[in-house]
């Protein structure tokens, strides 16, 4: 009696209950069980339980070919008892590496049967299995696609089933995309030349002059730049450089860019990409994500290389007048670097922006050294700008290390200074802590301001 006799009969392996045979199509002679019944599976179970009874009967002992079919019971009893589609998932790859039709019907019945799968879910688990279909047999691929009902879905599941022929020979997935006007469509575009420009990127060139529709040659042209970079990010950066469309030369260096931030580090491509690209918005969003994304980890793997980037391109975001948000993320990696260097730059940053991006960048050095920063400050010439970092020092000091601010605090005699450091302290605690706001406030050596504060304090206070 082979497995899917047993389900159909209700026979139970271990205490994996036999289910499979209604959400199979499997024509049951006896139904001891439905999807529909899943709170009576196993009651009482702790997920940790079923996890381990599950696995036991996962793991047979023998050799022989696995059954599918037992294997999406197992999995699908792991599903309802602790919640994981790691099993399904496992055992969606491996069914659809050997027979991704019957892997695909298989789990169509198992989503008719049971209600518990999200649409996330679904998507995951039918396109696991219809890329390598795809693959093999695109268009029973596609057919395989039709049957499902939900649009968004279906739509993924051709652009994946594309993207395996692709896998497999992109040429021909091309030819065909280009053949059937129902492919015309920017999503398979893209993906069958982000898997070219991985695999063959000069074949990839030679096709972009074929397609007729600008705006599908461009989505072709920028995924196949996203593909070639995972391997050769220098040669898309030689390609990309010899454009004559200056803007969809940007377009492609400012991929280039991501992807030299992004998960294929190589910050060189990046910066050079970056100094190749006309000046304007396209430049300081693809810097922007640069400095977000690559300059932490590159100023631990290099930090003169990313000091030396950091104060070139700084140079560079003043004259070009780019956004204070770069500015600041450029200043903010550099303090991380090089705190003193940074400062002093920051603070010749002109207007309130300016000012905003120093404070900014003194107040994150002040996060990770306090006792650092405050000597900084301590050492400014002009009395105001030291007046200024203290009050920013202290306010950020006081969260982490009290007892030290208040040690570094008794060695400031009273005056404009201390009363500055004071303040930072008064405003930190004013919110959650009126009681300690006004000591603090007591303490000031200005009796206007003084007064002034304890007027805020009442206000405040609603009294």
């Amino acid at each position: 009696m082979d497995y899917r006799t047993l389900l159909a009969s209700g026979f139970a392996v271990g205490t994996v209950v036999g289910g499979v045979a209604a959400w199979l199509g499997i024509p049951p002679a006896q139904q001891t069980f439905t999807g529909d019944q899943r709170t009576q599976v196993a009651p009482g179970f702790a997920e940790d339980q079923a996890v381990e009874v599950i696995g036991e009967a996962a793991s047979p002992e023998d050799s022989e070919p696995e059954d599918y079919y037992k294997s999406l019971e197992e999995a699908r009893q792991t599903w309802l008892l602790a919640g994981s589609l790691t099993g399904l998932v496992e055992l969606a790859q491996r069914w659809a590496a050997e027979a991704p039709e019957e892997a695909f019907d298989a789990f169509v019945r198992l989503f008719e049967g049971e209600d518990g799968f999200d649409e996330s879910a679904r998507r995951g688990l039918f396109m696991t299995i219809i890329r390598p279909w795809g693959r093999k047999d695109l268009d029973a691929a596609l057919a395989g696609a039709g049957r499902v009902k939900e649009l968004g879905i279906r739509s993924a599941l051709i652009t994946t089933a594309l993207a395996g022929l692709a896998d497999a020979d992109a040429a021909a997935a091309f030819a065909r995309i280009e053949a059937s006007p129902e492919f015309q469509n920017p999503d398979f575009y893209g993906n069958v030349f982000s898997t070219w420009g991985r695999e063959d990127p000069e074949a990839a060139q030679r096709s972009l002059a074929a397609i007729e529709n600008p705006a599908l040659r461009r989505e072709a042209m920028l995924n196949m730049t996203s593909g070639w970079t995972q391997h050769d990010m220098m040669g898309a950066l030689g390609w990309a450089s010899t454009l004559t469309d200056a803007r969809l030369r940007d377009e492609v260096l400012a991929r280039i860019v991501s992807a030299a931030g992004g998960s294929w580090l190589d910050p060189e491509a990046g910066v050079q990409a970056l100094e190749i690209m006309d000046n304007g918005p396209g430049r300081i969003q693809a810097a922007e994500s640069f400095a977000e994304s690559i300059l932490p980890r590159w100023a631990k793997e290099n930090p003169q290389g990313a000091m030396d980037w950091v104060s070139d391109y700084a140079a560079m975001c003043l004259e070009n007048g780019s956004s204070a948000s770069l500015t600041s993320k450029v200043v903010d990696a550099w303090v991380d670097l090089d705190p003193e260097t940074a400062l002093a730059w920051a603070a010749t940053l002109p207007g309130e922006s300016g000012e905003g991006v120093y404070r900014g960048a003194f107040s994150q050095w002040v996060e990770a050294a306090p006792a650092q920063a405050a000597s900084y400050a301590g050492g400014l010439k002009v009395s105001r700008d030291r007046q200024t970092l203290y009050r920013t020092l202290t306010k950020g000091w006081v969260q982490h290390d009290p007892a030290a601010l208040e040690s570094w605090l008794s060695g400031i005699s009273p005056g404009p200074e201390r009363d500055a450091a004071v303040e930072g302290l008064i405003e930190f605690y004013a919110a959650e802590n009126p009681e300690a706001a006004a000591a603090w406030t007591a303490t000031l050596s200005e009796e206007s301001s003084r007064k002034a504060w304890m007027e805020n304090l009442r206000h405040d206070d609603g009294s």
